[in-house]
């Protein structure tokens, strides 16, 4: 499994059904087996780059300690609905002051880690000029 940004975006006519840049990959090889969806996965990987936060923290991630970071956050942000009996717009109801709460919890506590990074960044570069 690899996950990797570009320095520069780039247009791949020929492999995507739409002209959009793209700067990340993700590259899943394994072997064709029946109890391993990679089509699932890729949708997965999906989720996570359509998520704002996630997708600033890809862009700003320096190691893979950050991108393992920026999963986890996304994960605690998650509500996941089991299959149930109960029809899906009640539970759905029930639920959406609970994702709110979470993820105002998780917007305020990511933004103030990144604050405190651009602020160590700053204070790198202020003591490399000295």
């Amino acid at each position: 499994m690899v996950f990797v940004r570009l320095q520069e975006a780039v247009l791949l006519d020929s492999v995507l059904e739409v002209s959009i840049p793209v700067r990340f990959f993700f590259l899943l090889l394994g072997p064709p087996t029946a109890n391993i969806d990679y089509h699932q996965i890729g949708c997965y990987i999906s989720t996570l780059m359509s998520d704002k936060h996630f997708n600033e923290a890809a862009y700003q991630a320096e190691k893979q300690q950050d991108l393992v970071t920026a999963i986890n956050r996304f994960l605690d942000c998650s509500v996941v609905l089991p299959p149930s009996e109960v029809s899906s717009s009640e539970l759905l109801l029930s639920l959406t002051r609970f994702q709110r709460e979470i993820l105002q919890g998780g917007e305020k506590e990511q933004d103030s880690q990144l604050q405190e990074k651009q602020i160590s960044l700053q204070q790198d570069k202020g003591q490399s000029l000295k």
